[in-house]
């Protein structure tokens, strides 16, 4: 019954393994059930292995340095961990057991992948939580050397929606707010006629130009989520990972014109219940960066 219980206890073996040591046979028994309950964690070919960046993220300080592996023995020693690398699945982390520091890895080994390593947790772009062991994740990252570069800012997150869903509520701990400076554009409306629910597949979007010039944007549209009177961004955080699809064309609207454009909001679902927006940005006519946007604001209820 012992030997039953303890390898039923899943996920947290590491984290509690002092707790659960009770003589010589429950010792040897975690031991086994780690080791059983191990996978693999992000899937490379060693030997394609070209480069690796390592972004850390200062939480705190909403800073970021990234470092490059990409040839000799510094490659060699991050690609085999990386390759190597296991852990044990586990449900879904509560955010505070994540901390303040976090190192984004993108390895290239013909095709990119990534992974986040958060305290003694790796989180792939599916979602999936592993128990690792964080204090070697630090020792082999910090080790790198060759710098790129330190933004004064924290750009991007592996899988935003595993690290900001908690629970079927918005955890606004790694969520980074709109970056809108700018004021609406007057005469510029963006109208959806349907109620959002999440069992919405898509929208049709109209932009109206009822300004007095032609203005220009992109193909792809923003979601944003108001929590607390602040808007956060949350285009990123579709429900499979990937990214929501767009070409890259820049429209131009005349004046007195109006164009209809489909969104599929279902990459997003399920949403919690609250206000959402969607935003396109754009710009007037012969002016090479965004000045402005419009958006439709929505309540969405559970």
């Amino acid at each position: 019954m012992t030997n039953w219980y303890v390898c039923n206890i899943t996920g947290v073996l590491r984290k509690f393994a002092s707790v659960l040591l009770v003589g010589n046979v429950i010792i040897f028994t975690l031991a086994s059930c780690v080791a059983d309950n191990e996978e693999d964690i992000i899937i490379v070919d060693r030997l394609t292995i070209e480069s690796v960046i390592v972004s850390t993220y200062d939480i705190t300080s909403n800073t970021t340095s990234r470092h490059w592996a990409y040839r000799g023995e510094e490659l060699d020693v991050i690609a085999d961990y990386l390759a190597n690398l296991k852990g044990s699945p586990v449900n879904e982390v509560p955010p505070e057991e994540l901390g303040t520091i976090m190192y984004g890895v993108e390895v290239n080994d013909g095709e990119y992948k990534y992974l986040l390593i958060a305290q003694d947790y790796a989180i792939t772009t599916e979602g999936n939580y592993y128990l690792i062991d964080g204090d070697r994740a630090v020792r082999e990252f910090d080790s790198l050397s060759d710098s790129l570069r330190s933004l004064d800012s924290i750009d991007y997150l592996v899988n935003h929606r595993a690290l900001s869903l908690h629970e079927g509520q918005w955890v606004t701990d790694y969520m980074f707010p709109s970056e809108l400076i700018y004021e609406p554009t007057q005469g510029v409306i963006l109208e959806v006629n349907s109620e959002v629910t999440n069992e919405t597949e898509q929208l049709e979007i109209l932009i109206i130009n009822s300004s007095k010039q032609a203005i220009e944007y992109g193909a792809n549209f923003r979601l944003e989520v108001n929590i607390d009177d602040i808007w956060y961004r949350i285009d990123d955080m579709t429900t499979d990972s990937g990214d929501h699809p767009w070409i890259d064309i820049l429209y131009i609207l005349e004046e007195g014109e109006e164009k209809s454009y489909t969104y599929y909001i279902d990459y997003y679902n399920p949403l919690p219940t609250g206000k959402y927006r969607i935003i396109k940005e754009l710009s007037f006519d012969k002016i090479d960066y965004f000045t402005g946007y419009t958006s439709w604001e929505f309540l969405l209820e559970n």
